[in-house]
């Protein structure tokens, strides 16, 4: 009986130890876990924070991208608009209305008579201002509808007298079509063509000895293309247009004084085609002020004229060369001018002329 008891006492020990090594080993266990655990998890709150500060770099690396590419852009527009308003258009919901103003002058010699001297040299001069209404309608992002509405004001002193006219000019409507953007290969497009009307006082319908004609007195289609490449820091640009003029049949037109039936008139003329090339480079100085330099060559075709009781007559050829500077000045936020000084050379055109153009924008 005693070594019954013995026995059921070591059974309990074996029993109380089996249990405390259990206990310990689950709590060892238990120890391990937390211990992987705690490992695991700061594992994963760096990655967290690796992935946190990469999608912040290339947020941060979007963001001056798109700085840039917004400066870039601006810059871009800043130089196109110092080069003229057919390189550039506006963005579609935005009418646009331009007023525009160019002078013109021009100084000669005219061989005046004298009684004294037989003959005398007399400086005269003419002077020609346009005031223009210009309308830009966008149909498209690449397509605009555009008119232009000048009024004309001419002053001459002649022979000790003056002559003052004023009167409209010829208007004009046309697209602008922008089939190629500007890219890092190929530079931008804009095409141009329309039409030109005869609104104004016809050179075939004046007194030419008082009078001064505000245009060309005939239909003109027109055609041109222009093109402009950006090339840090500068912008390359240049253009080419051909005017193509209508026939004017019916007329009356005496450049002097004729009677009876037998007297000279002009019945027909078809005048002169008109084609030109311009090219010129643009450059920002700052912010808000940009400038460009550049040269207009401009080649008129023989007229021809159908006289009554004199025949045919076609007159020469002429051609005209002008050194344009031009500036871009940001005045306001939303209000920027432009504005232009133009050399001539040449035997018919303005030995100089300005021209000022301020822009307007309305949202649709």
């Amino acid at each position: 009986m005693a070594d019954l008891q013995i026995i059921k006492s070591k059974l309990n020990v074996l029993i109380f130890f089996m249990l405390l090594f259990s206990i310990s080993v689950t709590g060892a266990f238990a120890e391990n876990t937390d211990e992987n655990l705690s490992e695991t998890e700061k594992k994963i709150i760096e990655i967290e924070q690796r992935i946190k500060e990469l999608n912040d770099s290339k947020e941060k690396k979007e963001e001056k991208k798109a700085e840039k590419d917004l400066i870039k852009e601006k810059d871009y527009i800043k130089l196109v608009s110092a080069a003229g308003r057919d390189y550039s258009l506006r963005a579609p919901g935005v009418i646009g209305v331009d007023y525009s103003f160019k002078y013109f002058g021009k100084n000669y010699d005219q061989i005046q008579s004298s009684e004294e001297s037989g003959t005398a040299f007399e400086r005269e001069a003419t002077h020609r201002m346009v005031h223009a209404v210009s309308i830009e309608y966008p149909l498209k992002d690449n397509l605009s509808f555009l008119m232009d509405v000048p009024f004309v004001s001419v002053y001459d002193d002649r022979q000790g007298q003056t002559a003052d006219i004023e009167d409209f000019g010829d208007p004009y409507m046309g697209i602008l079509y922008q089939p190629v953007k500007e890219t890092e290969s190929m530079p931008g497009v804009i095409l141009s063509t329309g039409v030109s009307f005869p609104m104004g006082r016809s050179p075939y319908e004046i007194n030419p000895q008082t009078e001064f004609p505000t245009g060309d007195g005939v239909h003109s289609l027109n055609f041109g293309v222009n093109l402009s490449k950006k090339i840090n820091p500068t912008l390359i640009y240049g253009g080419w247009f051909y005017s193509y003029k209508l026939k004017k049949d019916g007329l009356f037109y005496k450049n002097r004084l004729t009677t009876g039936e037998t007297g000279e008139f002009l019945k027909e003329v078809k005048p002169g085609d008109e084609t030109g090339f311009n090219a010129g480079a643009g450059y920002v100085i700052s912010e808000n002020i940009s400038v460009s330099l550049g040269f207009r060559l401009l080649y008129k075709f023989p007229t021809d004229y159908k006289w009554r009781a004199r025949g045919n007559v076609e007159s020469s050829s002429t051609s005209e060369y002008e050194i344009l500077l031009g500036t871009a000045w940001q005045v306001t936020e939303k209000r920027k001018i432009f504005m232009s000084l133009g050399i001539g050379s040449g035997n018919s055109n303005e030995d100089f002329s300005f021209s000022l153009r301020v822009p307007f924008n309305f949202i649709l």
